[in-house]
């Protein structure tokens, strides 16, 4: 069986059922309030961030294995993130430049295909270019006594920017509480081709 990457190698099993599909709630009214929004530019100007990372592994159409960096946040680490970049180009971040993209009670997820020109991301020799992705879902990771559970974007993929998904925050918080697998499904590998896993401890934190 193939491995994934996933900040540690695991594999990907099915257990059960297929997965249920999760509830598409409507984003919570809850987005952040003015004092966690002043909170988080000062914590980001200070250099910190909350955002979960992972790199999904998978074989491109050749069967190269190859990788996409996986970013996933909500408001309050899109803001800090927002904020310690600006602090980065020594440029001033105040409340007025929360956009409401920014400040949006949704779940965002960014991805990079990794390349040897990659910034963040660091690509091992002799590996391949990742194929582009047709879907990609949220998926629960799944107990001996449960299924697992599969949260789709609130946007189709060709209605997204490239490279960003948005989920429901409210429907994410209401996952089992468990690890969570980014299953990006390409046309060679539709059952999912890239996969990682957000520890349950990292997915907790977001906010």
């Amino acid at each position: 069986m193939r491995p994934t990457l996933a900040l540690a190698i695991c594999g990907v099993a099915w257990i059960g059922a297929a997965p249920i599909a999760a509830p598409q709630h409507p984003p919570s009214a809850a987005a952040p309030t003015a004092a966690e929004i002043a909170t988080a530019i000062q914590e980001g100007t200070a250099g910190k961030v909350i955002e979960a990372s992972c790199l999904a592994s998978g074989f491109n159409g050749t069967q190269d294995r190859s990788y996409y960096g996986v970013v996933v946040a909500g408001p309050i680490g899109r803001i800090m993130a927002a904020a310690k970049a600006a602090a980065d180009q020594h440029v001033s971040f105040q409340t007025a430049d929360v956009t409401g993209k920014l400040r949006a009670p949704v779940l965002t997820v960014s991805t990079e295909a990794v390349t040897p020109l990659s910034v963040r991301w660091r690509l091992p020799l002799g590996d391949g270019v990742p194929d582009p992705y047709s879907r990609i879902v949220l998926r629960s990771s799944a107990s001996k006594d449960q299924h697992q559970v599969s949260l789709e974007p609130l946007k189709p993929i060709e209605a997204q920017i490239a490279g960003m998904s948005t989920f429901s925050l409210k429907a994410f918080r209401a996952l089992p509480d468990a690890a969570i697998e980014v299953v990006l499904s390409t046309s060679a590998h539709p059952e999912g081709g890239y996969t990682c896993k957000i520890g349950s401890e990292n997915r907790t934190n977001l906010r």
